[in-house]
């Protein structure tokens, strides 16, 4: 039974896959490969940048771009003591929770980045007044997050978390250890994220879309087939807030006590807290 049912899903993957070839470039673009070019381009602007990246995990892709002699000090958070110990990119590791206070002085870091982070968190508006309160003016944030209102992201809302990874793991095994983690969707959707960020003293500087999340549905061509109709429709109508994913890029506005200047964090061994609470000292690598 499960070779027959891996074999059909695999020859509706092979249909979708030539489905997929006669779709537009821009409207099938992979915003997880576009984040990394426009992350190094803003650690490019700026010489030894201060950069917080949210959620960093077991590698910082994007660094590959960077240009030589940038020299960007990388502080990867990620509330997986075991995921983040084997970065080798990052600068100085820390587990916590993103939500509460950063632990980073007023106007000290030039660059937050996160990448599927957003829909994790409980309470995405107090991480961004975080955000305000860590970065200097004229910092940069780059947001890249899947959006609430996708058909994909509803069914994984209603369906329990147990059932999502479940049924994650049955149709797209090669997701399941990235994907499946509870999701909120606090406040992502384009027009009320982009409120939130302003909210806070933010400008939105650069913003991109994707709307093709009908290959969720590749095992099955008939449900892939709708959902692509549906997708198509949206994005030629370019409804931003139904979009499947985005990436927002935002530069914090000057304040009185700000500095453009960056203002570098303390380099010395940050602490490593782990999820049980006990604290430890790590190094920087």
């Amino acid at each position: 039974m499960t070779f027959l049912l891996s074999s059909f899903m695999q020859a509706n993957r092979r249909a979708c896959r030539w489905v997929e070839s006669l779709l537009p470039a821009g409207f099938r673009a992979n915003l997880h490969r576009r984040y990394e070019p426009i992350v190094s381009a803003h650690i490019d602007a700026l010489s030894h940048p201060v950069v917080i990246d949210v959620g960093a995990g077991r590698q910082c892709p994007y660094l590959k771009f960077v240009g030589d002699g940038r020299e960007p000090y990388v502080v990867g958070i990620d509330s997986c003591e075991e995921e983040i110990r084997h970065n080798q990119d990052i600068s100085a590791p820390i587990v916590g929770d993103v939500t509460a206070a950063l632990p980073f002085a007023a106007n000290s870091v030039d660059i937050i980045t996160s990448r599927s982070v957003l829909e994790h968190l409980k309470d995405t508006a107090s991480f961004i007044g975080q955000c305000s309160d860590t970065m200097v003016d004229g910092g940069i944030m780059i947001h890249c997050c899947p959006c609430r209102f996708s058909p994909f992201a509803l069914i994984n809302q209603m369906v329990p978390n147990r059932l999502a990874k479940f049924l994650l793991a049955l149709f797209h095994p090669e997701w399941a250890e990235d994907c499946g983690f509870v999701a909120y969707y606090n406040n992502c959707w384009y027009s009320r994220l982009t409120n939130v960020m302003k909210s806070h003293g933010f400008e939105i500087v650069a913003r991109e879309f994707r709307y093709y999340q009908a290959i969720y549905f590749d095992f099955f061509l008939p449900a892939y087939v709708i959902m692509l109709s549906y997708d198509l429709l949206i994005y030629a109508l370019g409804i931003k807030n139904v979009a499947c994913q985005m990436i927002i890029v935002a530069r914090k506005l000057p304040t009185r006590t700000g500095s453009i200047v960056s203002r570098p964090v303390q380099r010395a061994a940050p602490v490593l807290e782990a999820a049980g609470g006990a604290a430890r000292r790590g190094t920087a690598a």
